[in-house]
């Protein structure tokens, strides 16, 4: 099976000359599984012809009789053509030829087609999670933390470690659905009424080759956070709620400096993840777009 990590080098090979700029794998909604862009390609403008490739494809699209489609604008050109259950754009500048750009797509997608229609999920991830993070006032980042017990059953010793909050993957789940719900129930339901609109900004994962995939989520900073998680997990132990089991090897919940991460006890699988988190998050506030949200409180009026 073709590993995930592996991906964006495979589409990199595409990108062989200036006039190309992006490559890119994505869901029928326009949500990115995987890209390849050149140097001077802004990460942004991949989102956006993402989005507009995809509705555009799945329009048009009746059955499987759409193989390819070109897509002439101003700025750039797009070729878009299914691989398996995803789609494939391929992004460059108005002046490059459609025969080149289909070549391309030719190529890649007979490389990509069988490995990727092997995965039983488009997502192909066995677990994931939400990682909450911060920009504060003096531009620190930091990140929101379960101190989780990961003892393993037949096994009397502890073993604490910091992690993001999130878990496996359950029946014809996609990422965003296993991701929100494994956040929300590892928080104690603090964050319920706003679940929803919590899943929707669960845009782009971070994929890891483990199977893992984890969501960045930027929220505005809440020192209250962690007090107000303590009240609810012990409502619900004192309920005998059965939702408690989601939260009785979590300890605690903590804001940490990502400056201080190093000098914290992560849990293995956090501490192999740690090195593309900050590599993520420095490309994220760096960009300077950001949009963070409050999710505690009343629901945003549209």
């Amino acid at each position: 099976m073709l590993r995930s990590k592996v991906i964006p080098q495979v589409l990199q090979q595409a990108i062989t000359s200036n006039d190309v700029k992006a490559v890119l794998l994505m869901k029928d909604d326009g949500s990115l599984i995987s890209c390849a862009e050149a140097p001077n390609c802004d990460h942004n403008i991949s989102k956006i012809v993402s989005a507009i490739s995809s509705s555009i494809f799945t329009t048009y699209q009746r059955d499987d009789d759409l193989q390819f489609q070109l897509i002439d604008c101003e700025d750039g050109r797009f070729m878009v053509t299914r691989v398996a259950k995803l789609l494939l754009c391929i992004y460059s500048d108005a002046s490059t030829e459609f025969g080149l750009l289909k070549l391309k797509a030719e190529k890649l997608r007979e490389y990509l087609e069988e490995p990727l229609s092997q995965v039983e999920h488009v997502d192909g991830f066995r677990a994931a999670g939400v990682l909450l993070y911060c920009l504060t006032d003096n531009n620190k980042v930091k990140l929101l933390l379960a101190l989780k017990n990961r003892i393993q059953e037949g096994n009397t010793e502890s073993s604490l470690g910091y992690l993001p909050f999130g878990g496996k993957r359950e029946k014809n789940e996609c990422g965003s659905d296993t991701a929100s719900r494994e956040f929300n129930e590892e928080t104690a339901l603090i964050f319920n009424e706003r679940i929803e609109e919590i899943k929707s900004k669960l845009k782009e994962p971070i994929p890891f080759n483990t199977g893992y995939f984890l969501y960045p989520l930027e929220i505005n900073y809440n020192a209250e956070l962690p007090q107000l998680y303590e009240s609810a997990r012990e409502t619900l132990k004192n309920n005998e709620s059965k939702m408690f089991k989601h939260v009785k090897k979590i300890e605690r919940i903590e804001w940490i400096d990502l400056d201080d991460i190093d000098k914290k006890n992560l849990a293995s699988l956090f501490k192999k993840m740690i090195g593309e988190i900050k590599r993520v998050l420095t490309d994220k506030i760096q960009t300077g777009v950001r949009n963070p949200i409050d999710i505690i409180g009343n629901k945003q009026q549209n």
